[in-house]
């Protein structure tokens, strides 16, 4: 009975000294590893480059991440920690070049409210695209004050990427002793929103309300997230942008172990035992993720980053366990843009756009064999006759507006509350410079960061500016109850697959429409499946 009171006391304790840190002047927080000190302004504390697992280095590369060593003072948390290893020049970069980058990268950011009400605040934690191989919770479009304005913590995390985040190799897989292989950059999620869950609260936050939320490569690893029982838990909603589950999936663990494979025998390493990983480990980061990537090798990593069935982090492909109703029965609010089959090309005075489908619009058409006519019959109805921008539309239902309706289509059959919706908006600046808003574009709206576009930026309009808000406020409404509704706000329906709605996005506002083409939408994705391309429904 002693030692329990004795452990009252302290708990009591520690909980008053956390209030009394937290009612200071300075924002200072405990975390179970430290003390942390951040900035503040206008109401809104930020704690950058807050490490959450124990640096990836050495004997811990391509191992599940680590506990964060404890430290003693108060630690600065007013910088960004280092993006993980990539080349920082990527011209597709939202809002321009990374700054630091170091294998030593697993760092997290948070943003919270700087006067606490008492009250346990919902948490948003974001999950940064870029193919696998790109890209940093620090990267400058991600910034999280719109939401601590409304109430709610928000965190970006990074995560291995590259051949360091997502690497099998036969000799690696034999030494595990856990069956934890091959998706480091997912393992580094979980320990992230693990993370959360133990440390959350000594900024306000619920570690019991959290909605995980992010875009294209994010979007996947939520999927996967939903489809793991290692993240079973860990959070409560869910918001999917651009990058449903499909037919581009996780490879088998042979086939990246055949990839692995190759890569080490490029450097003179060969076999499966205990000296091969000694030599992978020893292989300098530089020569895993170059930084100064020739294109080859820029294509060579861009193929090997990818996730893989594992069979413990991922027992089976995200899809087939949507499909089968093997998740978590959340709210999830999932969507696409209106061109997602080209992204936006930085670097010259005004942005352009390159398309994701190096091919022509004969090529395009071609890959429809017997389908042709009827597909293109159907998207003549909506998008006109001009060949190229057929070619675009379809490009972009077959890359990511099929995938979308078709796991809205499993979630909602699953039992989940699912909320569709549609991105068609584009810079007032940039209007008429492509025919819809490319992969990516809704990025700069759901934060509120329109104002970082390199080029066009500070031409951006008060319409602009309306539509942003109005993002911002479903999502945070989204994250504090699991239903994107608000005063003001238009009633944005729960997905039906016998009574497709989604929330349409557009420059000049936001409405309920009926899903558009679902006709050739219908028809692309009967032609997957009759190519295995797509599993039915």
């Amino acid at each position: 009975m002693r030692r329990h009171c004795l452990g009252l006391i302290f708990v009591a304790g520690a909980v008053l000294s956390a209030a009394r840190l937290w009612a200071s002047d300075t924002p200072v927080v405990a975390l179970d590893t430290g003390q942390i000190r951040g900035t503040e302004d206008n109401g809104v504390a930020v704690y950058r480059g807050i490490p959450y697992a124990a640096p990836p280095l050495g004997d811990l590369r391509w191992r599940p991440p680590q506990p964060s060593a404890k430290w003693k003072g108060v630690r600065d948390a007013t910088e960004f920690g280092a993006s993980c290893p990539q080349s920082p020049n990527t011209p597709t970069f939202l809002a321009g070049p990374l700054k630091k980058i170091d294998e030593n990268c697993l760092f997290l950011n948070v943003w919270t409210p700087s006067k606490s009400d008492g009250a346990r605040r919902p948490v948003m934690v974001w999950i940064h695209g870029g193919g696998f191989f790109t890209g940093s919770g620090s990267e400058a479009e991600f910034d999280g004050t719109p939401y601590a304005d409304r109430g709610i913590i928000l965190v970006t995390i990074n995560y291995r990427i590259g051949r360091l985040g997502f690497f099998a190799h036969p000799a690696l897989t034999k030494e595990s002793k856990n069956g934890l292989v091959g998706n480091y950059g997912y393992m580094d999620v979980i320990a992230a929103l693990e993370w959360v869950r133990r440390n959350i609260g000594a900024f306000g936050g619920d570690p019991s309300n959290v909605t995980l939320f992010g875009e294209s490569a994010g979007a996947m690893a939520i999927d996967a997230m939903l489809a793991s029982p290692l993240a079973a838990g860990l959070f409560q909603k869910a918001i999917i942008e651009s990058g449903p589950v499909g037919p581009t999936g996780p490879r088998p663990l042979a086939a990246a172990e055949s990839l692995g494979t190759a890569f080490a025998e490029r450097h003179g390493i060969k076999g499966d035992g205990p000296d091969t990983v000694v030599a992978l480990r020893a292989l300098p980061a530089e020569t895993i993720a170059p930084m100064k990537p020739a294109a080859d090798d820029t294509r060579d990593i861009m193929a090997a980053a990818s996730p893989m069935i594992d069979g413990k982090l991922l027992p089976v492909a995200p899809i087939d366990a949507i499909a089968e109703g093997k998740i978590p029965k959340i709210p999830v609010i999932i969507g696409a843009n209106s061109l997602e089959s080209r992204v936006w090309l930085f670097g010259g005075p005004m942005p352009t756009t390159i398309s994701i489908v190096p091919a022509t619009a004969d090529q395009i058409f071609g890959r429809l064999g017997d389908d042709r006519e009827s597909v293109l019959t159907a998207y003549r109805k909506v998008y006109g006759s001009d060949p190229e921008r057929l070619a675009a539309a379809i490009a972009a239902d077959r890359f990511m507006g099929v995938g979308t309706r078709l796991e809205a289509r499993f979630l909602a059959k699953a039992g989940a509350p699912v909320f569709v919706y549609r991105f068609a908006g584009l810079p007032t600046p940039v209007r008429g410079a492509t025919w819809g808003a490319p992969h990516g574009t809704e990025i700069y709206y759901v934060f509120g960061t329109l104002e970082k576009m390199p080029g066009v930026g500070p031409r951006m309009t008060d319409e602009d500016r309306a539509l942003s808000r109005t993002m911002i406020d479903y999502w945070a409404s989204f994250a504090k109850t699991g239903e994107p509704v608000g005063r003001g706000l238009a009633i944005w329906p729960a997905y039906h697959p016998d009574n497709e709605r989604l929330m349409e996005f557009t420059d000049h506002g936001s409405a309920a429409v009926a899903w558009p083409n679902t006709e050739g939408l219908s028809l692309l994705e009967a032609h997957l499946e009759k190519l295995g391309r797509q599993p039915k429904p």
